[in-house]
Formats: C-alpha cells, structure tokens, sequence
C-alpha cells in the first residue's frame, strides 16, 4: 500500500491535512534526489544485490531446507546449486558493474 494512501486513510475529510500529507512527500522526494544525484546508480546497486538474493538465492535454499534432497547428490540437487551459483555470479557482477558505474561518475549524464 503506497505511503499516501496509508496517511490519507486516517483524515478521510481533512482536506488540509490531505494537502501538507502529499507536499511533504513531495517535498521529501525531491530533497533525496538533490542529496543522491547518482539515484539511479545507487538504485542499481541495492536491486543487484538484494534482487538477485530474493529470486535466485533465497528461494533454492529454501527449498533445499524443506525437501531435504541435498542428502544424496541428483540431477535435482545439481540443477538447484547451479542457481544458487549462477545467482551469487550475476549478484557479484552486478554489484561490481554498479559500484564501477558510480565511481567513475557515470550516472552524471546530460539531457
């Protein structure tokens, strides 16, 4: 549920209160992109590290813990860590690409 629609449930006639609940987002919005001009670069970093995790990493490991096929080496057991290395692979490269990206300031781009 979006972070306006949240507030906004408690004053459903305040219509001051509807208008400074969406200025201050707004307004804090736009102060975290002045901060971070390199948002984007920053954005690529956290989505290669934590969305590599959740959909590769996280999900065979579970599965590993819940069918206890990691007991005998299978073609099964094979595929899943093939995964969960290609992910840590994908994830590394994907954090480095990013944190290279950033400090060489590439984000900076003019439009």
């Amino acid at each position: 549920m979006p972070l306006k629609v949240d507030f906004q449930k408690d004053y459903k006639n305040w219509r001051p209160v509807k208008l400074l609940i969406r200025m201050a987002l707004l307004v804090t919005s736009t102060m975290i992109a002045y901060v971070f001009p390199y948002y984007e670069t920053l954005a690529a970093i956290v989505g290669s590290i934590f969305t590599v995790s959740v959909s590769f990493i996280i999900p065979c490991m579970c599965y590993l813990k819940l069918s206890a096929c990691y007991r005998s080496w299978n073609y099964e057991l094979l595929g899943i860590v093939g995964l969960i290395v290609f992910g840590a692979l994908a994830g590394v490269l994907g954090t480095y690409s990013s944190i290279v990206e950033f400090a060489l300031g590439a984000g900076s781009t003019c439009y």
